[in-house]
């Protein structure tokens, strides 16, 4: 019997970092066989192409939210991985603007495996929950509601005591049923009682979600795009680095100049022939958050930018990504061009 978990939450959440420390648990300690599947609502994906470099198997999907537009893309790839792959488990990582109860139906839908879902887990940004409360207080209360259980992330970034209470207190009132439970993936607080929620753990029973349309909802912009980059001369880690930086900070400064009321995530890939990184960014005062890396020095590589944020349309999250690559890019002095898409 495979073990379906969905790890869900808003953008920034933490699910990236999370399905990477769960699925090395898993792999590592426990000897589960792990497949994960990957959404996101660009063009081109970032968090499964890092999450490969773990050397998991990961399938993408990609240009549309699996709750809404994507539901056969989600049965027709879930029925692939099990059948090929055969894992003991599938962690599904939904967009952060996905609505849990749609894909849990989704999933339901398909008879012809023979599987069991564990509880849905939502993630909860603790460092952040005030600010994204403000600015999209209906969808995220519907994400919670939808939840067997929420784990409050990042709670070692939450430096009151009174402030977690503060937190639980706010969830529970939220979803009164829900299992409620602090845990900081970075540093892998909270993760054997998430893997004992996703071995042990059952669902509650729910009533079937409405059509709304999550992206809709979310009222978020959204772009992506990948580039493939040469440099002048031989450049490391750390300046490539420095430029990837820059351009994050440019996209979430302009997306903020140009209206917009939260930074939901901007995040990149970079990949060279010496290894990879992916850098992040959520709120500008905090900077940029990297992960990966690689030594020596390279000339050339490819980069994918991704960008989601509320209050400006699709358009005008392109514009802004394309105008801080080049600008950034040609301060640097390094030739680029946007590669085409190439996902079926």
């Amino acid at each position: 019997m495979i073990r379906i978990a969905q790890i869900a939450g808003f953008l920034g959440s933490g699910k990236t970092t999370t399905l990477i420390r769960l699925g090395k648990e898993l792999s590592t300690n426990y000897g589960k066989k792990v497949g994960i599947i990957v959404n996101e609502v660009g063009e081109v994906g970032i968090d499964g192409s890092f999450i490969r470099d773990f050397g998991f198997e990961v399938r993408e999907i990609v240009q549309g939210c699996i709750c809404c537009s994507l539901k056969g893309d989600l049965q027709s790839t879930l029925k692939i991985l099990c059948e090929n792959y055969k894992p003991d488990i599938v962690l599904i990582e939904p967009t952060g603007i996905a609505l849990p109860s749609k894909i849990r139906e989704i999933v339901d839908g398909l008879a012809d495996i023979s599987m069991e879902q564990a509880p849905v887990v939502a993630l909860v940004d603790g460092s952040r929950f005030r600010d994204m409360f403000r600015e999209m207080e209906n969808f995220l209360i519907k994400q919670i509601k939808e939840a067997d259980v929420v784990a409050i992330n990042k709670t070692d970034l939450i430096e009151s005591k009174w402030d977690k209470e503060l937190l639980n207190l706010a969830i529970r009132e939220l979803n009164p049923s829900a299992y409620i439970f602090n845990m900081s993936a970075k540093r892998g607080d909270g993760m054997d009682e998430l893997i004992d929620i996703i071995f042990q753990g059952s669902m509650k029973s729910s009533s079937p979600g409405d059509d709304e349309d999550s992206i809709m909802l979310a009222g978020m912009g959204r772009a992506a795009f990948k580039i493939l980059f040469k440099a002048s001369e031989d450049v490391g880690e750390t300046k490539l680095k420095v430029v990837t930086s820059e351009i994050l900070n440019g996209i979430a400064n302009a997306s903020l100049n140009s209206g917009s009321g939260l930074i939901g995530h901007v995040k990149a890939y970079l990949k060279t022939s010496l290894g990879s990184f992916k850098a992040s960014i959520l709120e500008v005062k905090h900077g940029v958050d990297f992960a990966g890396g690689f030594k020596g020095s390279v000339r050339e590589g490819e980069m994918t930018i991704y960008a989601v944020v509320k209050d400006l349309e699709d358009e005008v999250v392109r514009s802004i990504l394309e105008g801080e690559v080049k600008k950034i890019l040609s301060r640097y002095r390094f030739d680029f061009h946007v590669e085409e898409d190439k996902h079926d």
